[in-house]
This record gives structure tokens, C-alpha cells and sequence, in this order.
């Protein structure tokens, strides 16, 4: 049920997604009077481009699908200077090559290229497509490979979720959230500005800020108030009153990895450093004395510090660690006597999992130490 067009295809099958390449044939035809549809008695030379398979996940260059029985063809007279003709289905329903590389699919799913030679998959993201399914396919594995009947055409697709995002941001930007659309305005976080507004929307700039809390990429502006009290900011952007330093409270990383508090939880000043799961990892109190959370006790394969005894009549240890590297500094500290060894050293390390403590005796009695690894 597909209309197809005869091209020279460097490689491929029925069924794979092809695409544009810098090759080209020439080959002559018959010159059609454009008005009449008369075929005339002069040949005209055309220069087409040799196709191949599609290689990469929404290619923008895609012409088309290998067609396995086009209901009509057109371009017959590249077929013999072709060195592989190859009907190429522009427009209709064809079976095409897919995988679950995207998830399964489901009627009227956006198909797109994929890294697996000639094989689609289902879009989920902005990005040109060859068309919509026709038929489910329930297979998730990225290495099957099946044939579903597609309706050709090639577009531009973009995710209801995009479109969504973007006419949020068009709306914020509009009402002045992102620095635009008017001279005052609010802001996440209980923030609220006045001013002629000169930025973009990662930044944001006014003559005058005031409220309790907010997060913003760039802070310009002439005054902050917090709670009542102004704070000047100088043209190079530092917060100043009265010569004392303004710092926030809690500082996060966009992604929320690490969060950096300055308060503790009894409400005394203290330099924290806490995880995803807001578990201290890191610490300096104001007395200035340094807390480092273990990480994992013990010989697991997380590891980077433990115990481990080497047995009486040995004179080695492996510590299996998947924090061992090239760059690793290794602390060896023995909690009991050694004899008659006199001296120990790491004898050997494999990056990602091992190394060995050495002594230069077998131990009388079992001998336990403390390793730690620094990277």
C-alpha cells in the first residue's frame, strides 16, 4: 500500500530505514514537457544520491523505507545505474524493521531511527521520525529485531510533555517569572521584584529584590532584602551590609547529590555536607573540628576502609575492593604483633578489585590490621 521511488542502496534489505549519503549515480531520462505531460525525444541527465542505512537515533537525513511490495514505482531509469536498485517507499504502509529499544509500541506511535542499522524504534524525545505504527509491538529487547506495518511519513515530532514544558516557560516568561514581560512580577519561592527587568531567562535582574526564600541560576540587583534587613550588592554582585558576608542557609546541587548546610540540627553553626538521603557525609564544626562518615564497614565490595587478619604460618593478605585504582593511597595500620616480620608493603594492586598486603615473614600468630584507601 506504499508509493515508491527506484535508488541505487549501498546496503540494506526490505524493511530498513535508509537515508541520504554524499555518493551520488547520474543516469539519463527521458525530458517530460512539464505542462502537457508529453514525453519529448531528449534525455535528460539527473544526479541522484546513494542511500544507505540509517545508523543513529533520530537522523535528520532520512529518505525512506526498503519496500517490500510497493503498490506503484516511479524513477525506473535509475535502475540501470544502480549497482543495487532498491525500491524506497515514500509515502503509505510498509513493514519496517524495529526494536524494543524505546519500549514496545503501540498504533499510532512515532517511529525514528535507532543506533542498530536500517532498525527503528519508538521516539520519545523531539526529533524527525519516518512515521507512525500501524500495529503494536510488545518485544522491550533493544536486540530484537521485528517487521510492523508503518504509514510513511516523514516529519517532525515533538512529545505532548515538550510541548507542555515549552508553553509553561512561554507563560512564565510572559508574567515576568523568568525576567520578562513587564516591569514586576513573582517568583518561586515567595520572592517578589520590581524594576526594568534586562535578563534572560537564566538569570534575573531588578533594581530591588524582596521576600523569605528563593533559587535562582544568576541574582542581579541593586538591593536584597531577607526578612527585613537590605543588603547592598556591588556591581561585581557580592552581597554586602555593614562589611558582613550574607550566606545562604542551605546550598544544593541542581540534581540534589549533595546538599551543603551551615546550620546544625540543634540550630548551631555548622559546615555539613549530606547525601541524597540527607545523611551527613562531611562536617566542620565551629570549633573546627572535622567529622568524615565511614562510609561501609568491613570487606564489601564498597568498601574503603576495613579489618582483615592475615592467618598464623602466612606472610600475605588479598583485600578484594572495587575502590582500588592506580592513584589509590593505601593505609596499612596492624592492631596486633607481626613477628617475626619485621616490614609490610602493598605488593601488588589490580585497578577495580584487589590488592595484596606482604610481609617479609610468615606470622607466628594471626596478625590483624586496618587498611584504608584514599583516592
Amino acid at each position: 500500500g506504499d508509493i515508491a521511488e527506484w535508488y541505487d542502496v549501498s546496503d540494506g534489505q526490505v524493511g530498513d530505514i535508509v537515508v541520504t549519503t554524499n555518493e551520488t549515480i547520474t543516469y539519463t531520462s527521458p525530458a517530460v514537457n512539464a505542462a502537457t505531460g508529453e514525453i519529448l525525444n531528449t534525455k535528460q541527465h539527473l544526479t541522484a544520491s546513494v542511500l544507505e542505512q540509517s545508523s543513529k537515533p533520530y537522523q535528520s537525513n532520512i529518505l525512506g523505507v526498503i519496500s517490500t511490495s510497493p503498490y506503484e514505482t516511479f524513477g525506473k531509469s535509475a535502475i540501470d545505474a544502480s549497482d543495487n536498485p532498491n525500491p524506497v517507499a515514500l509515502i503509505g504502509r510498509v513493514e519496517v524493521s524495529v526494536s524494543g529499544a524505546n519500549g514496545a509500541i503501540l498504533p499510532g506511535d512515532p517511529i525514528t531511527t535507532s543506533d542498530m542499522r536500517g532498525v527503528g524504534m519508538k521516539a520519545t524525545k523531539p526529533g524527525f521520525i519516518v512515521g507512525r505504527a500501524l500495529e503494536p509491538y510488545s518485544g522491550t529487547d533493544p536486540l530484537e529485531i521485528k517487521k510492523i506495518l508503518v504509514f510513511i511519513n516523514i516529519s517532525w515530532f515533538e512529545p505532548e510533555s515538550y510541548t507542555a514544558t515549552l508553553e509553561s516557560l512561554i507563560s512564565d516568561y510572559q508574567n515576568g517569572i523568568l525576567g520578562g514581560g513587564g516591569s514586576t512580577g513573582s517568583l518561586t519561592g515567595g520572592w517578589s521584584f520590581d524594576g526594568s527587568i534586562i535578563s534572560t531567562p537564566a538569570e534575573v535582574a531588578a533594581s530591588s529584590f524582596t521576600g523569605t526564600s528563593g533559587t535562582f541560576s544568576i541574582l542581579r540587583s541593586q538591593t536584597i532584602t531577607i526578612g527585613g534587613d537590605t543588603f547592598i550588592v556591588d556591581p561585581e554582585g557580592n552581597v554586602d551590609v555593614a562589611g558582613d558576608i550574607v550566606l545562604a542557609g542551605v546550598l544544593s546541587g541542581r540534581y540534589g547529590d549533595l546538599t551543603i548546610k551551615l546550620n546544625d540540627t540543634d540550630g548551631t553553626s555548622k559546615f555539613r555536607v549530606t547525601n541524597a538521603e540527607d545523611k551527613e557525609v562531611f562536617s566542620v564544626s565551629s570549633t573546627g573540628k572535622i567529622g568524615v562518615t565511614e562510609d561501609v564497614k568491613g570487606e564489601s565490595d564498597n568498601a574503603v576502609a576495613g579489618t582483615a587478619s592475615i592467618e598464623k604460618g602466612k606472610n600475605s593478605l588479598v583485600i578484594e575492593t572495587t575502590q582500588i585504582t592506580s592513584q589509590s593511597k593505601i593505609q596499612i595500620t596492624f592492631r596486633s604483633d607481626y613477628t617475626p616480620a619485621t616490614r609490610y608493603w602493598i605488593s601488588d594492586r589490580t585497578e577495580g578489585e584487589r590488592f595484596t598486603v606482604s610481609l617479609n615473614a610468615d606470622v607466628a600468630q594471626d596478625s590483624t590490621f586496618d587498611w584504608w584507601i584514599i583516592n
